[in-house]
């Protein structure tokens, strides 16, 4: 909790479906090593009377709900694998998958309804007019950067980045697939100098910015100097291409390895999340690409011989969460997690589900070591810097 803001996250074995029966998983899972002890304890542990295997996450961001649970479906099947997403009884709408970690819960009523329960030890849980109220609560709450010490302001002029414009659902988003400009207020700083200095970018027509934004008179040195960096780092997320390997499922979709951009999987407008639904095995908490973490609990997965392994690690998985495996019982589930949300970022640290990265920087270290991508330290520099921004 202290050094890494994680929240023990007790779940049952085996897992459940939504009517509460149980499921065959396709593997064994062993507990390696426990040092909370909560794995190996007699009453709350794997081999007790009532069986959990308790993960440790990070909390997801409460904010910008309406853009992570749309009022309408953003898709009829998950996009990668053809699951047909499931349909919410009190609206009709198809269900995504992005509201928890590992997709547990399909709504936020359902979120709700199981937190209200389980660790809130509430007798009944919420009421259905509660849970309306909430649901409405969080509907009204958005979070963004709004100001940096060298950059300045974020969200002034036209064209801001800041919460109103989650608020306002202004055309400042996070995304690939969107016929709007991502970041209008960044293209803005994407001047004729900046883009000639990079040989990289791609033929795209870039519109003529002024080299001020509207209701600023000029920038000084530091201003410019941050604001030119978010601006590279904007066009390297939206366009540098790397080769992507071993991503269950997004290799299996499209090719192994697959040359893509960041923004190919954080490609939902206005989170950066994963229209998909979102979840994958990245390897933060796979081996042998995870990043060592003594203080969280290490699983050996086993999957069974008359079911199929998983595509890029095998029968035999070590992992410090199992992630959406946990819900299904499927091998091929192993690590998957839901991406989580690219808003606000500079106040959230640390990173990815478990906590490994402990700043933006080794965000980027991590992904430039695992897809072998190559970044200079100034192109680093750079997408931190576009990071914070959001």
């Amino acid at each position: 909790m202290l050094d890494k803001g994680l929240f023990r996250i007790p779940l049952p074995w085996p897992p459940r479906d939504p009517a509460g029966r149980a499921i065959s998983p396709e593997f064994d899972i062993t507990v390696v090593s426990d040092p909370t002890g909560c794995n190996t304890d007699r009453v709350y542990g794997l081999k007790s009377s009532n069986p959990h295997i308790s993960v440790f996450r990070r909390p997801r961001m409460a904010a910008n709900m309406k853009y992570v649970e749309p009022e309408r479906p953003l898709s009829l099947w998950h996009i990668r694998t053809g699951e047909v997403r499931p349909l919410d009884p009190a609206t009709g709408h198809r269900l995504g998958g992005n509201v928890m970690s590992d997709g547990r819960a399909p709504t936020l009523i359902a979120q709700m309804v199981d937190a209200s329960r389980t660790h809130m030890a509430m007798k009944g849980g919420l009421s259905p007019a509660q849970q309306t109220q909430v649901r409405k609560f969080l509907f009204q709450v958005y979070a963004a950067q709004v100001t940096d010490r060298a950059g300045g302001r974020l969200d002034t002029g036209g064209a801001y980045l800041g919460p109103r414009a989650l608020r306002d659902g202004k055309p400042a988003v996070v995304g690939a697939y969107s016929a709007r400009p991502m970041f209008p207020e960044i293209e803005g700083w994407v001047t004729q100098r900046i883009a000639s200095s990079i040989k990289w970018i791609p033929l795209v027509k870039l519109p003529p910015f002024p080299a001020t934004r509207a209701g600023e008179a000029s920038e000084a040195p530091a201003q410019r100097a941050f604001r030119d960096s978010v601006a590279r780092g904007y066009l390297s997320f939206m366009y540098r291409q790397f080769l992507i390997r071993n991503v269950a499922d997004l290799n299996a979709f499209i090719g192994n390895p697959v040359k893509q951009t960041c923004a190919a999987c954080h490609n939902m407008v206005q989170t950066g999340m994963d229209v998909a639904p979102g979840y994958l095995d990245l390897g933060t908490t796979t081996y042998p690409t995870a990043t060592p973490a003594p203080d969280l609990p290490l699983f050996r997965i086993d999957c069974h011989k008359d079911t199929p392994p998983h595509p890029y690690l095998g029968r035999e998985i070590y992992t410090t969460d199992p992630g959406r495996a946990l819900i299904t019982g499927r091998c091929a589930d192993v690590g998957k997690v839901v991406i989580q949300q690219m808003r606000g970022l500079a106040a959230r640290a640390p990173y990815f589900a478990g906590g490994s990265a402990q700043d933006l920087r080794a965000v980027v270290n991590f992904y430039d070591t695992r897809f072998r991508i190559g970044y200079t330290q100034d192109e680093i520099t750079d997408l931190v810097n576009f990071m914070g921004a959001l």
